[in-house]
């Protein structure tokens, strides 16, 4: 069988115990003015962000902080984000926190240069304009969020969950630091990474999978399966956390380019009407 396909992986990336000490140095690589930084409130109150703050005080970065994400995030939420971004004259996006957290920075990127509301670009290549520079940094391992073009919100009303999927939301900078992900609960380690193995293994199955996507594929599911339980009971071993993070970033990278399945399809209405959340929602589908 004759296949053809497109690879992408757009942002530039920089990894590895406390990597996070060059947000910086890439926002002054940018030309930022005054950045906006999207967290959320539970990662806000944690000494590694409070490290991450004074390290752009330092250097004299200028910045906003909009920490009002507690869950899954709505499309009203993500509107709230992009008004504070506007209002504070915002012209870059960082992100740090789960898949909520990037979801609404990159949404978030691309309303300051778009009129309009979330819910105007929620489907398939709607975005008219680029958003302004997307820098993003997991503290959990994870849903790939840095690394898609995705961004799913709830429209709370329908009790529905829709994407934003275009190629205007590509992050152009990840920064992946293991040392961020070291606070993550058990609970919450167990539903993130599961969500992580997920992608790995629908990205493997799909049809639109690739003999490249599918070594990355492969490669993200040995990292996950070998290292979440450890993950799970011993928070603090850096090394299960690191190879969950990359992991995470690889199914993420398989995920943009092959897609995934039924999976994450029945997941999103379990997620919209039922309040399931996200990863423990495909959890209880894969094996079936």
């Amino acid at each position: 069988m004759i296949k053809k396909f497109q690879f992408l992986c757009k942002p530039e990336v920089i990894y590895g115990p406390n990597s996070v000490s060059y947000l910086p140095s890439i926002i002054k690589s940018i030309s930022c003015k005054n950045i906006l930084i999207v967290v959320d409130k539970n990662f806000s109150k944690t000494e590694f962000f409070q490290d991450i703050i004074n390290s752009l005080k330092k250097e004299n970065v200028n910045f906003s902080i909009f920490d009002k994400i507690e869950k899954e995030p709505t499309t009203e939420i993500g509107d709230e984000c992009g008004s504070f971004g506007r209002i504070n004259k915002c012209d870059c996006v960082c992100g740090i926190g789960g898949g909520s957290v990037l979801d609404t920075a990159k949404a978030a990127s691309i309303l300051l240069t778009n009129e309009g509301s979330i819910r105007d670009y929620q489907g398939l290549n709607k975005v008219k304009k680029p958003g302004v520079p997307k820098i993003m940094i997991p503290t959990t391992a994870g849903t790939g969020s840095e690394v898609t073009f995705t961004a799913v919100f709830i429209r709370p009303e329908e009790k529905k969950k829709k994407g934003i999927n275009s190629p205007f939301l590509y992050p152009d900078y990840a920064i992946l630091d293991p040392v961020l992900t070291i606070s993550l609960p058990p609970n919450i380690t167990a539903s993130t990474g599961l969500d992580a193995l997920s992608h790995a293994i629908e990205s493997y199955i799909s049809r639109k999978a690739n003999f490249l996507t599918e070594t990355i594929s492969l490669t993200a599911i040995k990292l996950i399966w070998n290292n979440i339980y450890i993950a799970y009971i011993s928070g603090e071993d850096l090394n299960a956390r690191e190879k969950m993070l990359y992991g995470s970033f690889l199914a993420g990278v398989s995920l943009a380019n092959a897609g995934v399945t039924a999976v994450h399809s029945m997941s999103y209405p379990l997620g919209g009407k039922f309040g399931i959340p996200h990863g423990i929602g495909n959890a209880i589908l894969l094996p079936y």
